[in-house]
């Protein structure tokens, strides 16, 4: 059996932060690795493509 938790990168409109918020929220709490701008992009913080 696999460990590792699945990873998603939840793209959103400002408008739907409220839902993507909870939404986030779900899934973290269901073991899935959810990647949410506001909690992983610290004030000054680089904007870096990864390769």
């Amino acid at each position: 059996m696999n460990d590792v938790a699945p990873k998603v990168f939840i793209s959103h409109a400002s408008e739907d932060k409220p839902f993507v918020r909870e939404f986030a929220k779900r899934l973290r709490d269901n073991g899935v690795d959810a990647w949410v701008d506001e909690w992983e992009i610290l004030p000054g913080d680089k904007a870096e493509l990864h390769k």
